[in-house]
């Protein structure tokens, strides 16, 4: 089980900044993950909510998506992670639908993120 919160930052004008609170569950190589967002970018501020459902074994993993409230649409990830001087690493590909992007959509992520227990 998990609390946190994610940030995500975009370069070469790709998309604005998404600021996240999350909640994750997982039993074996299964996870269920919740996260409740905001994006804004003037004039527009939009609320949303994402569920996730992921399959991983030895790094390689699998995610199915669905955002609600003021985004609406579905996707699949498929990608490998690893860890590196203490830093966890993703690659990951994206296949988005019509209705979360506008048009159908595949894109390439890098991922980095350091993992920490709070005691």
């Amino acid at each position: 089980m998990s609390a946190g919160g994610t940030g995500y930052f975009y370069t070469g004008g790709f998309d604005n900044t998404y600021l996240e609170g999350n909640l994750s569950a997982g039993v074996g190589a299964i996870s269920l993950e919740f996260a409740v967002g905001q994006y804004d970018s003037a004039p527009l501020s939009r609320g949303y909510w994402f569920l996730g459902l992921t399959a991983e074994q030895d790094g390689l993993y699998a995610t199915v998506g669905t955002f609600g409230d003021e985004f609406d649409g579905e996707y699949l990830e498929a990608g490998y992670g690893f860890t590196a001087s203490e830093l966890d690493l993703t690659i990951g590909l994206i296949f988005s639908t019509t209705d979360l992007v506008g048009s159908r959509d595949q894109t390439l992520v890098f991922g980095v993120s350091k993992t920490f227990e709070i005691r």
